[in-house]
């Protein structure tokens, strides 16, 4: 058996509609799914250098003189530090619940278009068998008009 293309000529503007629907829901899931990567990996950098600045302002009320300051710099030293384990815990969040769901959307997408691109397999092949009935049903005829033989068909 030959393979023999054909363009599938839409008939149905609801296909058509979902089809050009379908493609720009998946550029736009692609660029988000780029920019939520971008943020999520942003994140984890704001908590690592939140995380290196409560490590310095610690060392800072370490060395200072006056005891007030030294204080207050130790708190705030404190509070980086969990603001640094909020900051990785959105991190880490973000990776979960946004980078994971908008992969899975552009995955979805994907399978669809899978589901639509056999949609039209299944056409090309109910177009072929139909041509090659049709070729068959002619030769038979002429067969039948011009030699009174049947034609002896070789199935495999």
């Amino acid at each position: 058996m030959t393979k023999i293309t054909y363009k599938m000529e839409e008939t149905d503007p609801w296909y058509e509609d979902k089809i050009v629907q379908l493609e720009a829901l998946e550029n736009q899931l692609k660029k988000l799914y780029t920019l939520t990567e971008a943020v999520t990996c942003t994140r984890r950098e704001l908590a690592i250098a939140t995380g290196q600045f409560a490590v310095a302002t610690s060392q800072l009320s370490i060395t200072e003189d006056s005891n007030n300051l030294s204080k207050a710099l130790s708190s705030l030293a404190k509070v980086e530090e969990k603001v640094e384990k909020v900051q990785h815990k959105q991190a880490d969040a973000d990776y979960v619940h946004l980078f994971e769901l908008i992969k899975d959307y552009v995955a979805l997408m994907s399978a669809v278009k899978d589901a639509l691109t056999e949609r039209q397999k299944a056409f090309q092949v109910c177009l072929f068998s139909a041509n090659q009935n049709a070729a068959l049903l002619t030769a038979r005829a002429l067969s039948f008009i011009y030699n009174f033989e049947p034609i002896r068909v070789q199935h495999r």
